[in-house]
């Protein structure tokens, strides 16, 4: 079963005061690429996503938008005791220059710099809260996997219609190509006839013979028909591979290619040369699917 390189998943969690979202998107690319945009500091858990993102994607560009919120609690913050003390002497002191009545209020050194600070947790590394993120990474992989495999079996249905195609183009070729050197052989020798009867003379057999033999040789295609179904055998093989058949389609459609411009330019006839471009416009458009291809 093909796996397309787009396609898109997203999930959400929460868990232990921690809600995680997870978008992802992948599109073609000729290699593996990562591409991760998170709010601080789970940017830091790249590699940990980068290894299980690679466990579903083998090729192709993928966009990982990770956001992470975690809900504060008290156990979160620490009250700096020495600048608490050292704020209120100070605004003690104030009061008395001042002359103003009464002690400072304690709320207002608590406002002040300094006062509350994170608690150690707080600046822990982010690879803490991996194993409550990671659950909606993975479900968001899970459904990115299923978008690519739905887009794959479409494109699979539409590499065999394309192969059908080309095969049918092929039967055409070879059908008008086994006649091709006898009705050389007719209009070769009805053209001499004509000029020498002109001129009064006469031809020998075997110098018409040698003519059309050399032609038949020049003209020859049935090694490159034979090449051509075989690579359309192979592309259908391919289809049916686990492992990341992209690059090796990709291979194929140049071969084929590759073996259509022979039979063009070797096959001297007018049908062929029609049911060529053929080929080759449906070779082009294997070749614009295979690239979205794993």
């Amino acid at each position: 079963m093909l796996l397309s390189m787009t396609g898109f998943g997203s999930a959400r969690h929460e868990s232990e005061g921690i809600h995680t979202a997870v978008e992802i998107r992948s599109v073609n690319h000729r290699y593996f690429k990562l591409v991760l945009r998170a709010n601080e500091p789970y940017h830091l858990l790249e590699p940990e996503i980068e290894q299980a993102v690679r466990q579903y994607v083998r090729r192709g560009t993928v966009q990982v938008q990770l956001q992470v919120v975690k809900q504060p609690s008290a156990s979160d913050y620490l009250l700096n005791r020495v600048a608490v003390r050292r704020y209120y002497e100070q605004l003690r002191e104030l009061h008395r220059e001042l002359g103003l009545d009464g002690e400072p209020e304690l709320e207002d050194v608590l406002v002040l710099p300094g006062v509350a600070s994170s608690a150690e947790s707080m600046l822990l590394s982010p690879r803490v809260d991996w194993a409550v993120i990671q659950p909606a990474l993975e479900q968001a992989l899970h459904h990115l996997q299923q978008s690519r495999r739905r887009e794959g079996e479409a494109l699979t249905q539409e590499l065999r219609r394309l192969e059908v195609a080309i095969r049918e183009q092929v039967q055409l070729i070879r059908q008008q190509s086994s006649g091709l050197v006898e009705r050389y052989r007719r209009r070769l020798q009805e053209r001499v006839q004509q000029i020498l009867a002109e001129q009064g003379l006469s031809m020998q057999p075997a110098d018409l013979l040698r003519e059309v033999a050399i032609f038949a040789d020049r003209v020859d295609i049935g090694e490159e028909l034979v090449r051509l179904e075989s690579h359309l055998d192979q592309f259908l093989r391919t289809l049916d591979e686990v492992e990341s058949p992209g690059r090796k389609l990709d291979f194929l459609c140049q071969e084929m290619f590759r073996e259509t411009n022979t039979i063009g330019a070797k096959a001297q006839d007018a049908w062929i040369a029609q049911a060529v471009v053929e080929i080759k416009t449906l070779v082009e458009k294997i070749r614009e699917l295979v690239q979205n291809v794993e």
